[in-house]
């Protein structure tokens, strides 16, 4: 993804981009966004929902119920692979509930762990709504777009316009998967014993 558009991501999310300022090391992020422009959109709608998770109250014995933020997303890697997007990220609870945690109780950590659960649950859906969309978008343009492949076996989701006028992609021979599971010159053969 072009520099400008992952700053705009840093500085809209900067909790959800923390990891950006690690060495390579340290953190995939230090590599970037390793997909195209194209789906700089669907990466914005669900770093904006990541964002906006709710305010929860955890259950901590026989003192009934804390109210706590949310845990925070932070984003890992966000990379393209076999052709759709791969969105990878740990929560990160706020000081009240790791010191909650610390404290060692069996039952209040139980409480932790089920509430995190809950919230991971949550996350990894937006992600795989995410990731679908991905499925039908141009990495590249951002329009509809479908599988493509070379014959060598790389996947990218592309607009058949834009497979056809980029002369990188044409120069990889990419083709949409359907046209070539269509034109494929390895008929089944039936074997029978005669």
């Amino acid at each position: 993804m072009k520099p400008e558009l992952e700053k705009i991501l840093l500085e809209k999310y900067p909790k959800i981009f923390v990891d950006s300022n690690k060495s390579s090391r340290e953190s995939a992020m230090a590599w970037g966004c390793e997909c195209g422009d194209g789906w700089f959109d669907i990466i914005d709608r669900l770093c904006q929902t990541l964002s906006n998770l709710y305010t929860s109250a955890i259950p901590v014995g026989s003192e009934g119920y804390m109210v706590v933020d949310a845990p925070a997303v932070v984003a890992t890697q966000i990379k393209e692979k076999f052709g759709t997007l791969r969105f990878y990220y740990r929560l990160e609870p706020d000081e009240q509930v790791k010191k909650l945690r610390e404290e060692g109780n069996p039952e209040v950590v139980r409480a932790i762990e089920d509430w995190l659960m809950a919230y991971s649950s949550y996350v990894d859906g937006a992600i795989h709504m995410a990731e679908t969309l991905t499925m039908h978008t141009c990495e590249i343009s951002g329009l509809k777009g479908e599988p493509h492949r070379t014959t060598s076996g790389w996947v990218k989701v592309l607009n058949r316009g834009v497979a056809a006028t980029n002369p990188a992609l044409s120069a990889r021979g990419y083709a949409p998967v359907k046209q070539m599971l269509s034109s494929d010159t390895n008929p089944t053969v039936n074997q029978t014993n005669e």
